[in-house]
């Protein structure tokens, strides 16, 4: 059945791929896509013109270019998220992606696991795909026209034109065309025939039939949930880190009674229950003792914006499964300890209204859900520092650290269960080598500047992050966090909130959330006004556009996105300098970090030490 709609797919997408896209209406990349150009720049696909040359590549896989012959624009009421290992792209799912060997395959017919060709910088390469995630919401949407071999590259993946040798119907940048050819051979912009065309009657058979099957394959699936929210370990993957972890906490706990592991996990799962009673009050003030002062504001900030969109979460039928633990960091200074428990609950997740108390949205039963929890040791006890997401933590894959053990007494100590542990799903094997890289090279930062602490600057980068997500939602300009941001970046928040005053508008960020913050950049200057770092925040929401009572545009569920900022030292802190466009983004994960001190091979011999020595 799958080789059946495929073929038949291929011959529907690729056979007449211009009379059946624009009969449709449908346009495929939302606006601020980057499409790779022939001398090498992207740009976003809204401001390509006709003429323009972009980097395509043939069947075979070589690289060529071709040109531009229009731009075709629509509306879509729903699209997808489409997460590689390198790249994020917001497509329409009928449009085909390039997977090797002269085939081509709509994302309705990929799933996670699969491999696409990307641009690597050379030539075409495999790139895995990470997840797929639908979201319904309108929006606009865009497609280029070229001419032959009808390819390009958006964020970097391989693409068919899905206009063969026609042009496309809509609204577009170039002229209008009703093509009457069914051909993809036709390599000119003005080579299609007119008048009737019998090759149109086998594409509408073909059409019919792709149809009914395809109907059918989405009755016999049933609808899963993607893009990692609701991720989950197996038990394997937790347990060889877990008993590592549980056999260096009991050696430590003769010599510290405050590492004992029961004492720890009943502690974990204890504030783990309060905090979901503040949750669903919506006031953190009850376990304001509990919690690190950032992270106190940051929920407290979280719960002050539901109360604002008149919403309480509920948490139906709360159980805790299990509580594991997964990581710990044992140093000489008391103050810098730190755990890491996995907390496994069930629970069935629901929004309601406070006014009315109907529903908004959530889960339909109750269903299982993982937290990492970081508690660091501070005036004599565990407070609660972050929670991570499960499906985008690394925590697994983080070796435990005894400032006073060495790395064979501590190998020693676990014996048989000193295995490599799991990084998360999101963390391409590359990406995972630069993290690594950042945190030893942070290491030996941190002993002569304090300020290059890991651990705070990605508490710095969450909770500047929130601050101004929060500020642009309460549609106040005094709400900026000016302390927080580098001047330029507050007056152009500033400047943001107070148009949309003017114009009536109002954007809410529900259910927002930040699940995963990430460094994937170091710059350290001699100069040390010029210090920088560049943080990847993986977060979610769901983003309601009002003006006055009318809805301009609403996601109808919670939905992943990912930013870049850098934040800069200023006034001996660290502060928001820039937000990175994506594409500018994504490129930084594979430059190299900065320590203009030290030579090539030290920053090497930095990046081989687990630890500072």
């Amino acid at each position: 059945m799958k080789r059946l709609i495929l073929q038949l797919s291929v011959i529907v997408i690729l056979l007449l791929p211009s009379l059946s896209w624009a009969r449709a209406g449908g346009g495929c990349f939302l606006p601020e896509t980057q499409i790779l150009m022939a001398d090498g720049t992207e740009v976003p696909i809204r401001s390509v013109q006709p003429g323009d040359k972009v980097l395509a590549f043939t069947r075979e896989g070589a690289l060529v270019h071709t040109q531009v012959r229009s731009i075709v624009h629509a509306e879509s009421d729903r699209y997808v998220i489409l997460q590689t290992e390198r790249a994020t792209l917001r497509v329409t799912e009928d449009h085909p992606f390039y997977v090797g060997a002269g085939a081509f395959k709509t994302l309705a017919l990929l799933k996670a696991g699969d491999k696409v060709m990307a641009w690597n910088g050379r030539s075409l390469a495999e790139q895995k795909i990470v997840s797929v995630q639908k979201v319904r919401e309108r929006v606009q949407v865009s497609n280029l026209q070229t001419d032959s071999p009808n390819t390009f590259f958006a964020e970097q993946l391989a693409v068919h034109n899905k206009g063969g040798g026609g042009g496309g119907g809509g609204r577009g940048g170039g002229s209008f065309r009703r093509s009457g050819s069914s051909r993809i051979s036709s390599s000119r912009s003005g080579s299609s025939s007119g008048g009737d065309n019998p090759g149109a009657a086998i594409f509408f058979i073909f059409l019919i039939v792709f149809i009914l099957i395809f109907i059918h394959v989405l009755r016999s699936n049933k609808v899963r949930k993607s893009e990692n929210l609701d991720f989950v370990y197996d038990r394997k993957a937790i347990g060889r880190k877990a008993e590592k972890t549980e056999k260096l906490l009991l050696f430590l706990s003769r010599q510290d009674p405050a590492l004992a592991p029961e004492a720890l996990r009943t502690m974990a799962q204890s504030t783990f229950l309060k905090l979901q009673e503040c949750w669903q009050t919506r006031d953190y003030t009850p376990v304001k003792e509990l919690l690190m002062p950032a992270l106190f504001a940051q929920q407290q900030g979280q719960v002050l914006g539901m109360v604002r969109n008149h919403e309480i979460n509920r948490l139906e039928d709360l159980k805790v499964e299990r509580v594991d633990l997964v990581h710990v960091r044992y140093t000489e200074k008391k103050e810098q300890r730190e755990f890491t428990a996995l907390v496994t609950a069930t629970a069935r997740d629901l929004y309601v209204d406070d006014r009315t108390g109907k529903f908004l949205r959530g889960d339909d039963k109750a269903s299982r859900f993982q937290e990492f929890w970081t508690f660091q040791f501070m005036d004599g006890r565990w407070l609660l520092r972050e929670i991570e997401q499960a499906g985008e933590s690394d925590i697994l894959k983080d070796e435990n650290f005894a400032e006073m053990l060495t790395h064979e007494t501590i190998q020693g100590i676990y014996q048989e269960a000193a295995k490599e542990g799991t990084a998360g799903p999101w963390l391409a094997k590359g990406e995972e080598k630069k993290a690594t890289r950042i945190e030893r090279l942070l290491n030996f930062l941190v002993q002569t500047d304090k300020l290059w602490n890991r651990h705070q600057m990605l508490e710095r980068a969450r909770q500047v992050f929130l601050t101004v997500y929060l500020a642009r939602e309460s549609g106040d300009p005094a709400q900026v966090p000016e302390a927080d941001l580098f001047p330029d970046v507050a007056q152009n928040l500033r400047q943001q909130i107070r148009q949309w005053l003017s114009d009536g508008v109002r954007v809410e960020y529900r259910n927002l959330c930040v699940r995963k913050a990430e460094l994937i950049l170091v710059r350290n200057f001699t100069d040390s006004p010029k210090d920088e770092f560049t943080v990847r925040i993986d977060a979610h929401a769901q983003k309601r556009v009002r003006r006055g009572d009318r809805v301009l545009s609403e996601q109808k569920e919670v939905t992943p996105f990912e930013e870049y900022w850098t934040f800069g030292r200023l006034e001996e802190r660290w502060k928001l300098k820039e937000v990175l466009p994506p594409g500018r983004g994504k490129k930084l994960i594979t430059e190299e970090n900065v320590d203009e001190e030290s030579s090539a091979g030290q920053m090497e011999w930095y990046y081989r030490q687990s630890r500072a020595t």
